[in-house]
C-alpha cells in the first residue's frame, strides 16, 4: 500500500513548482502507464490496483520497475483522474531532445498556449502527423501537468518538446520560412506553397504575440463556411498540419 506521508508527496506533484524542485511526474490512467511501461523511458515506480498487476504481469516483470500495489482510492487520491482503476507512474522527467529545424520538415511552435488539453492535443496531433518537435515559449502551460500528460494519449514520449525564449528560437533558424496562423493571413486552400520549416500559433484568446510576430515570413488562416466564431487551437493545429502532409 501506499504510505500517508507517499500520499502527500505524490499529490504535491499536481504542483508546477513542486515538480521542477523534483524533476519528476506523475503519469495516470492505464493506457498511458501501459505505453510508458512498454517505452525506454526510466521510471522510478509503479502504483498500480492487482487488476493491473495481473493483467501486465510480464509487461511490468520486463521493465524491472519497483511497484507498490494499492487500490483505486488512493490512485484517485493522488492523482486528478476522478475515476483511475488501474495505475499511476512515476517517472524523472525526459531527457530534452535537441529539435533540428529545416526548410523541409515541420517544426510547431507554441505561443503562449495556456489550455492543458488543448497542449496536450498538440502534441498528439505531432506525433500523429510525424512533425520534427514542438518549441514553446516560456509562458505555454508545462508539459507535465496532468491534464497535458492525459490529452497527449502518451505521445510526449515520442514528440521532442523543448522551452524557450521564442526571439532566441528565430534569430538561430533565420533561413527558414516562418507560417503563422493569422486571421488576416491567405487563404490556406489557396496557397500554393508548401507550408515547410515552422508555424506558429498563438495563444487561445490574444493570438500570435506582436513580439515575435514579424518573424513570420507567411500569414495563412483557415477559412469560415459556417458561422462558428473560432476555432479550436488544437484542431486548427491538426488542420495546418494535414495540409502540409498532403503537400509533401
Amino acid at each position: 500500500m501506499i504510505s500517508k506521508n507517499k500520499i502527500k508527496y505524490l499529490k504535491s506533484l499536481q504542483q508546477k513548482k513542486i515538480r521542477k524542485e523534483e524533476k519528476c511526474f506523475l503519469a495516470e490512467g492505464e493506457k498511458i502507464v501501459v505505453e510508458i511501461l512498454q517505452s525506454d523511458a526510466i521510471v522510478t515506480e509503479l502504483y498500480a490496483t492487482d487488476i493491473f498487476i495481473n493483467k501486465y504481469e510480464k509487461l511490468i516483470q520486463q521493465k524491472n520497475v519497483n511497484v507498490l500495489e494499492t487500490n483505486h482510492l488512493d490512485l484517485e487520491q493522488i492523482g486528478y483522474l476522478q475515476t483511475n482503476h488501474f495505475a499511476s507512474i512515476l517517472m524523472p522527467f525526459l531527457p530534452e531532445k535537441k529539435i533540428i529545424s529545416t526548410q523541409k520538415t515541420l517544426t510547431i511552435v507554441l505561443d503562449n498556449i495556456q489550455d492543458a488539453g488543448n497542449f496536450g492535443t498538440i502534441i498528439r496531433i505531432a506525433d500523429w502527423f510525424g512533425v520534427q518537435g514542438i518549441v514553446c515559449s516560456l509562458d505555454t502551460v508545462d508539459v507535465y501537468n496532468s491534464k497535458v500528460l492525459g490529452a497527449s494519449m502518451a505521445s510526449f514520449l515520442r514528440v521532442p518538446i523543448v522551452y524557450q525564449p521564442l526571439r532566441a528560437f528565430f534569430e538561430q533558424n533565420k533561413d527558414i520560412s516562418v507560417f503563422g496562423a493569422m486571421l488576416d493571413g491567405e487563404n490556406l486552400y489557396h496557397k500554393q506553397a508548401k507550408i515547410n520549416g515552422v508555424l506558429i500559433m498563438g495563444n487561445e484568446s490574444k493570438g500570435i504575440s506582436k513580439e515575435i510576430s514579424h518573424f513570420i515570413t507567411h500569414k495563412i488562416m483557415i477559412p469560415r463556411f459556417g458561422e462558428a466564431e473560432s476555432l479550436n487551437v488544437g484542431i486548427a493545429t491538426a488542420i495546418f498540419c494535414n495540409h502540409w502532409r498532403e503537400n509533401q
